[in-house]
């Protein structure tokens, strides 16, 4: 059967019509609430959402402060800035760091070196600094950067100022140099003030005075893009750049030194004895500072380390060497104090020297066969070491050990710099401490003609050299002249007299006479190389042994290889009777003799005057053979010594007087056993 099915059009309506009401109540209710919820934030909560939208759309940003210059006394620049770009970012704000440096390696070179950098600032500083990916971009890879900086929020290229040294290794010495900083020096600092620095003083002048050439950070008001990239950015607070120093360094004294080591291992340190100012400081072999401003390579690194002349090494300030027969008028001027000897007492000089109850004999090296009667001043001349050998006998190491303190040995002279060394004054307390071996005659005996334990640094003994001629007084050493800060306030540095040291007038009138004398006087171990220059100077001269010469002579010490040849110093004052240089001269392996010489072809080129006799000089018409001849023939008497441009003491290094120290101490002077014989 078939159903029916009944319709009622009415009721239908009645129902569609109650859903839709429904509905349009619901969506008003909602379109009400949703109006409601726009009014509360728009009205009540404008200013809340205002200022958190400036938040995201401003940030403060530190502004890195330009590094203070360094000029020389006569306002030549060693040490500058220059502009770089880097491609920078910072990590905090980026979501994967090692995909984003990937991704900008396929855009723009980023070395291994580059490379270790930035590891290396991804874990030393905190994650909000920002980082160096590369520094110095060149204008491709601006260029090619800025196409694709879309790609790359919070990536973003930086300009710096990054230091730059026109003289490159001539002033490393002095200056040292700027690099990246690390952590350990940023805890160290305000890191508020350095929260825009990448770099910092690493060594020398750079890092004594870090803290007045570093200047204030600034601040700057940074808009950006949704896409964090910088828009513009307003200044808040400029930065204040560091403060410009000047320098006492004399760049023409600097360039002579420099130039007179030519060819050379060794270092040079002049000083104003009025003031105490340094005006030169060479060490050769040096480095090029500027590969260490924006991060060396570890391959660079390590050639300079392997460098047989070892570059790294600043041997004005950290080399120690035994100061050979310098060290004589010290020791002179500590005999006639103490009343050891007289003026005028006479020592007659065959060319040996026993300690008491030993069968040891200790040569004379410049003479054999002995210099004949000398008095104290003519040792001084002559370097005679049988005379210094009794003196240092009858003075006794106490007493030597007394006026080598008071005159600076032993200890840092406190230059305004860093990494400087402090030498060595031997004693028998010190011996026993550092060796456990007792103190024998045979060490005094040694030390007397500046061997053995004895070490010295070039600038000791030019701060020696400059107490002698003030006659005991002098000065705190110092490169500062005066710094001006960016407001151009000038503040001289303040010089400071050292403790005086009382002396004699005729005791010191005496040694210093007999300086001038070693220079001027027939017989004098720089009389070879000085007598005829047209200005006047004083000086003495030293050799310290580097390798044993047991039975050997000077022919044998002038056949040695190069490594193993004889140290050479000069410490020389100019004019003589008024001087305004001191000079210490260094030759590492140069030779017996050779810091004289250099010495001359130093002070030559500083007052600009051509010496006859240097074979370099192109207007002097003599072979180096007939120079010589010409200068043996100015003296009628001792014509075997003035043709020697040098002579001076020859002895063992400490290497060698501790070895033999060690061995066979039952005469008491084996230490000296390969001094001579």
């Amino acid at each position: 059967m078939k159903r029916l099915t009944v319709q009622n059009p009415l009721e239908e309506i009645r129902q569609y019509k109650k859903r839709v009401i429904v509905i349009i109540v619901i969506m008003a209710m909602l379109l009400m609430a949703l109006i409601t919820r726009l009014i509360y934030l728009q009205v009540n909560q404008h200013f809340y959402y205002l200022t958190l939208s400036k938040q995201n759309l401003l940030s403060m940003a530190p502004v890195d402060p330009s590094r203070g210059l360094i000029y020389d006394r006569n306002g030549v620049l060693l040490a500058g800035n220059v502009p770089v770009f880097s491609l920078e970012m910072t990590p905090s704000k980026i979501h994967n760091v090692k995909q984003t440096v990937a991704e900008l390696s396929q855009l723009i070179y980023i070395s291994p070196a580059d490379m270790q950098a930035f590891d290396k600032q991804m874990t030393q500083l905190r994650f909000f600094n920002n980082v160096t990916v590369k520094v110095k971009l060149t204008e491709t890879e601006m260029a090619i950067f800025a196409v694709n900086q879309y790609r790359f929020p919070n990536v973003y290229i930086q300009a710096h100022m990054v230091r730059y040294y026109p003289y490159g290794p001539l002033l490393e010495p002095v200056l040292g140099y700027v690099g990246r900083i690390n952590a350990s020096e940023l805890a160290k600092v305000d890191p508020a003030n350095y929260s825009a620095s990448n770099f910092i003083g690493k060594s020398g002048v750079e890092k004594y005075y870090e803290p007045l050439l570093h200047g204030t950070v600034g601040i700057q008001q940074i808009e950006t893009s949704a896409d964090g990239n910088v828009v513009r950015s307003n200044q808040s607070r400029p930065a204040v750049a560091g403060s410009n120093l000047y320098l006492s360094i004399d760049m023409k004294l600097q360039v002579a030194a420099q130039q007179g080591l030519d060819g050379e291992s060794g270092a040079v340190v002049a000083i104003d004895p009025r003031n105490g100012e340094i005006l030169a400081m060479v060490s050769k072999p040096s480095f090029d500072p500027n590969q260490f401003v924006t991060g060396i390579s570890n391959q660079a690194y390590a050639e300079l380390q392997r460098d047989p002349g070892k570059p790294l090494y600043n041997r004005a300030l950290q080399g120690e060497f035994p100061p050979g027969s310098t060290i004589k008028p010290l020791y002179a001027l500590e005999a006639l104090i103490s009343g050891v000897v007289t003026p005028t007492y006479r020592l007659f000089c065959a060319g040996t020297f026993q300690l008491p109850g030993s069968s040891h004999i200790y040569h004379d090296w410049v003479h054999h066969r002995g210099h004949g009667w000398v008095s104290i001043e003519r040792a001084v001349v002559v370097s005679c070491d049988v005379f210094f050998y009794h003196l240092a006998e009858n003075s006794g190491i106490t007493r030597m050990d007394d006026i080598m303190t008071k005159f600076g040995y032993g200890q840092p002279t406190g230059v305004d710099t860093t990494n400087e060394r402090s030498g060595l004054v031997p004693s028998p307390e010190w011996k026993m401490r550092a060796h456990h071996e007792a103190w024998y005659p045979g060490d005094t005996v040694i030390t007397g003609i500046g061997q053995g334990y004895l070490l010295i640094t070039p600038l000791q003994l030019a701060n020696v050299g400059m107490r002698l001629v003030d006659r005991g007084g002098g000065y705190q050493v110092h490169f500062l002249m005066r710094s001006v800060a960016a407001n151009g306030k000038v503040t001289p540095h303040i010089i400071t007299p050292l403790k005086p040291i009382d002396l004699p007038p005729e005791d010191i009138d005496l040694v210093l006479r007999a300086m001038r004398e070693v220079v001027s006087s027939p017989g004098g171990t720089g009389y070879g190389s000085g007598h005829d220059a047209p200005y006047t100077y004083g000086g003495k001269s030293g050799t310290a042994q580097v390798f044993s010469l047991k039975g050997g002579t000077k022919d044998t010490a002038k056949a040695l290889p190069v490594k193993l040849r004889d140290h050479s110093w000069f410490i020389s004052f100019t004019p003589a009777n008024n001087p305004t240089v001191v000079m210490a001269v260094f030759v590492e392996n140069g030779g017996e003799g050779k810091a004289p010489v250099l010495t001359r072809k130093i002070l030559d080129a500083y007052y600009g005057v051509a010496n006859p006799n240097d074979p370099s000089n192109p207007n002097n018409p003599k072979t180096p053979n007939t120079a010589n001849n010409a200068a043996n023939s100015t003296n009628t008497t001792n014509t075997n010594n003035i043709n020697k441009i040098s002579k001076t003491n020859k002895t063992s290094n400490t290497n060698a007087a501790n070895n033999a120290s060690s061995t066979n101490n039952t005469d008491n002077t084996d230490n000296t056993e390969s001094i001579f014989n």
